[in-house]
């Protein structure tokens, strides 16, 4: 069922409203393909990264102040977590029991 617009303004604001609703669609959809492409990035800079760490030597990871099984948890976590900040608190955590 379709309504008949009496009025030139009242039309021009249905059709106004109807395309900031839809921009607003699509412009949710952008932003959340940005951000998703954004955290995939990130995520693959940081398996580099693990990937580096876990190349030294077991000496030289304990430098750093975590184990080698710290590393790989940290780096097996969701990709919503913060696998370097996880690997920060695990460090910190290390440094305690010693």
């Amino acid at each position: 069922m379709t309504t008949q617009c009496t009025s030139v303004p009242l039309c021009a604001d249905t059709y106004a409203e109807s395309s900031n609703a839809f921009g607003a669609t699509i412009g949710n959809t952008v932003s959340k393909i940005r951000n998703w492409w954004s955290a995939r990035k990130q995520r693959r800079m940081d398996q580099k990264a693990f990937r580096q760490i876990l190349s030294l030597s077991d000496a030289a990871i304990r430098d750093i102040g975590v184990t080698r099984s710290d590393v790989i948890w940290a780096n097996s976590l969701p990709l919503g977590t913060n696998a370097s900040a996880e690997l920060k608190k695990a460090a910190h955590r290390n440094r305690e029991f010693r």
